[in-house]
């Protein structure tokens, strides 16, 4: 009977103090997440700046060994814009999608086809 008391005492025990220091847990995981987060984003307009710079730059210009470093530069750039949109962090794959996004327009595929249906019929 003392064992079960004892044990009921401890369980108490430990769930009043576990979520405490859980929900500091989650408060420092958070602060972690904003501070990387804006690095990403950072990092991400960087990489965004970089690719438009090179698509300004007169690539007839450069000497062939120059254009091969731009071409591993874009590879290594993409390379990064896949690994960020793969990320575990959902905040992090959402600002690598919304600078991806942020290049081009995107049409579905049923407004174009009511486009070109529009087109034929007009």
């Amino acid at each position: 009977m003392k064992k079960l008391i004892l044990s009921f005492i401890a369980i108490a025990f430990l769930t009043t103090i576990v979520p405490v220091e859980l929900k500091a847990n989650e408060e420092i995981s958070k602060a972690k997440e904003t501070e990387t987060l804006k690095e990403v984003k950072a990092e991400l307009n960087k990489m965004v700046n970089r690719v438009a710079e090179i698509n300004e730059m007169d690539l007839k210009e450069l000497s062939k060994d120059e254009r091969k470093e731009i071409k591993k530069e874009l590879r290594g750039i993409k390379k990064d814009f896949k690994a960020y949109s793969k990320s575990d962090n959902p905040a992090v794959s959402e600002a690598a999608g919304e600078a991806v996004r942020a290049s081009g327009v995107y049409i579905s595929g049923g407004a174009l086809l009511v486009i070109i249906i529009l087109l034929i019929l007009l």
